[in-house]
C-alpha cells in the first residue's frame, strides 16, 4: 500500500478481513486513481504481520515520507550504495516486481492489488530482470500470496 493508504487503514483495522485488507475510495488518495476501491493481496507473512500490527507498533508513529526518504539515504550511504533513486515508490516497485517474478499466470491480480492497469505496470513497475537465485531469495517473503 502507498503510504497515506496504510496511515488510513491503521485507524481503520476492520478493512482486514483475515486475508484481504479492503480499501474503500475514501482510502485511495492518488489524484489519477481510476478505481473505485481495491482489495489489496497479502503473503502469508504479511497477513501474520497485518493480523499483529497494532501490538508491533504500539504507540509508534509512522514517520514522515520525508523523513523515511532521509533515513533511507543515510543507510545507503552507510552501505556504500548510491542513494540517488531512493524513494518510497521503491517498495511498492519491488513488491510488485518480485509478484509478478513469482506468479507469472496471476499478473492481473498483481496488478490491480497495487491498483495498477496492466500498461502502468508494464511501462513503470515491472522491469527488472531476476536470477534463478533471486527468485529462490524472494520466495520465503511472496510465499501464500493470495
Amino acid at each position: 500500500m502507498r503510504v497515506v493508504e496504510l496511515r488510513l487503514f491503521l485507524k481503520n483495522p476492520a478493512w482486514f478481513d483475515g486475508t484481504f485488507i479492503h480499501l474503500p475510495r475514501v482510502a485511495i488518495k492518488k489524484r489519477k486513481a481510476t478505481i473505485n476501491q481495491r482489495w489489496v493481496h497479502l503473503s502469508a507473512r504479511g497477513r501474520a504481520l497485518i493480523e499483529n500490527i497494532h501490538q508491533i507498533l504500539g504507540t509508534w508513529e509512522l514517520p514522515s515520507e520525508s523523513a523515511l526518504r532521509r533515513y533511507l539515504i543515510r543507510c545507503a550511504r552507510r552501505a556504500g550504495v548510491d542513494p540517488r533513486g531512493l524513494n518510497m515508490k521503491m517498495f511498492r516497485k519491488t513488491w510488485e516486481s518480485w509478484l509478478i517474478a513469482s506468479y507469472p499466470d496471476r499478473k492481473e491480480e498483481v496488478f490491480l492489488s497495487q491498483g495498477h492497469t496492466s500498461l502502468t505496470a508494464l511501462q513503470h513497475y515491472v522491469n527488472l530482470p531476476f536470477t534463478d537465485e533471486d527468485r529462490m531469495k524472494m520466495k520465503e517473503w511472496v510465499e501464500g500470496w493470495r
